[in-house]
């Protein structure tokens, strides 16, 4: 076969051998899957540093399954009016819990893991979303007394409920 035959062969006769292909365009009317983004893996030293925020957390949530009013001292005042007003405020709460709750979802609150925190929404605090929660079944969890996510600050005293 000559040059001459292959008139679509532009690098024919050419002393340069390009064996490389051109680039991958995608096509305009093909749509590509959008990459998943997954948080980057907690380092150790991370969860240690949130360990406080998540056992103050913890504690509350196991209080409240227990119908433990002291609990209540985890969650800062202005929160408490907030969250709790229309109960009356946390302590009245707590004690309408089982009124409201399956003996399973108290038992679910009692038995509680929290395992995760991100960092923020500011310096000194740790954001727990109901995902970084473990219940010993999933379908029992509580949905009807936690929120979509709580905030812990670093108070003077320790760490409270803030948001």
């Amino acid at each position: 076969m000559t040059c001459a035959a292959m008139p679509l062969l532009a690098a024919c006769g050419s002393s340069q051998s390009d064996d490389s292909l051109p680039p991958l365009t995608p096509e305009p009317s093909l749509s590509l899957p959008v990459p998943q983004s997954t948080p980057p893996p907690a380092s150790r030293s991370a969860t240690r540093a949130s360990y406080p925020a998540r056992l103050v957390l913890m504690k509350f949530l196991r209080g409240v399954g227990a119908g433990e009013v002291r609990v209540c001292g985890y969650v800062s005042p202005s929160y408490a009016r907030k969250a709790f007003a229309q109960a009356g405020g946390c302590t009245q709460w707590i004690g309408t819990a089982p009124t409201r709750l399956t003996p399973d979802q108290l038992d679910q609150l009692r038995t509680v893991q929290v395992l995760g925190a991100t960092p923020g929404p500011s310096p000194g605090q740790y954001t727990i979303r109901a995902r970084d929660l473990r219940w010993s079944t999933a379908d029992a969890a509580p949905t009807e007394v936690l929120a979509k996510q709580y905030v812990l600050a670093k108070t003077g005293t320790g760490w409270l409920i803030v948001a």
